[in-house]
């Protein structure tokens, strides 16, 4: 689930909208918008599991997933930008909603590879 705040730049107001919508922004002028990401339970709990193959402490569980979370958002983004019929993404959209992250950026990786070489 997303969370969509707008922040207009030189306004003390603010909005925030949940779900998967695609909200209508009017903000009168340029603004800040942040979204923030919510795992799924079923992303969140593989994360876990990752966490505690690695051996972390549960204690460090909290921090440690906020900063996957992070990395998670930054991978999702970066997928949205290739077909979704390429087979690299289909693979690392598949590590990433298992809690793989490496493994979807290793593939994201590839993915950019192959696209670049085409384009030389």
């Amino acid at each position: 689930m997303k969370q969509i705040s707008v922040y207009p730049v030189d306004s003390a107001w603010a909005d925030t909208t949940t779900g998967d919508q695609s909200p209508v922004i009017r903000a009168g002028g340029d603004a800040n918008i942040n979204y923030n990401v919510t795992l799924s339970p079923e992303s969140e709990q593989a994360l876990i599991q990752e966490l505690m193959k690695q051996g972390i402490p549960a204690s460090e569980h909290a921090r440690e997933l906020k900063i996957l979370t992070a990395k998670y958002q930054e991978l999702m983004q970066q997928l949205a930008e290739y077909e979704s019929q390429d087979e690299l993404v289909k693979q690392a959209r598949t590590a990433l909603s298992k809690g793989k992250l490496d493994k979807a950026e290793k593939l994201l990786q590839q993915a950019e590879a192959r696209e670049t070489a085409l384009f030389e």
